[in-house]
């Protein structure tokens, strides 16, 4: 696979004026923010068919890892921004004209993905645990911060006020937040 960039080899970039090295860096800029994106569009495509699959792969990053020779990193990178483009509506025009770097899509979705898993994650997960034997013990925690909560003079009904203000917010920062970021 031939890794140069069109039009001017490698070795006479040294031999550019100072202008001219500045407008061609600009100019291949573009070409690799148009390049990614169709790189991102072809792994959606890619994943939508599930072709990974049938390469012997047990996913895309597996894919990418492989077969296309990325580091685990750049596989990453790539499947994150790819998400983003497929979930929030601009992402990938603004991926396109460069105001949305591959590493910002990448980290704009995994702050997503870990707010999804938040609002998502079983009760038990979030310190609240079925009847049972879990009940006694987490009831037996409570009655102790109860007491010292009394102790300090606080106010018993307002740490489960504001966990349920937590709890409202997280669950209100769903699509509708998505696209607010994204937008911003």
């Amino acid at each position: 696979m031939n890794r140069t960039a069109p039009d001017e080899p490698t070795t006479t970039v040294s031999a550019l004026s100072d202008q001219r090295l500045q407008e061609r860096l600009k100019e291949l800029t573009a070409v690799e923010h148009q390049i990614e994106i169709v790189v991102i569009d072809h792994l959606r495509e890619l994943h939508r068919r599930r072709l990974y699959l049938t390469l012997g792969c047990s996913s895309l990053f597996d894919y990418a890892t492989r077969e296309l020779g990325y580091s685990e990193a750049a596989a990453w990178r790539r499947i994150k921004a790819m998400r983003l483009c497929g979930e929030v509506e601009g992402a990938r025009e603004r991926m396109q004209d460069g105001s949305l770097t591959l590493n910002s899509a990448a980290l704009l979705q995994n702050a997503f993905d870990r707010q999804e898993r938040k609002v998502r994650r079983p009760a038990w997960r979030a310190g609240l645990r079925p009847a049972g034997r879990g009940a006694r013990r987490i009831g037996a925690g409570c009655r102790r911060s109860v007491t010292r909560a009394q102790r300090t003079g606080a106010n018993q009904g307002a740490a489960g006020g504001a966990s349920a203000r937590l709890v409202g917010a997280a669950s209100a920062g769903g699509a509708g937040g998505r696209q607010e970021h994204a937008a911003g």
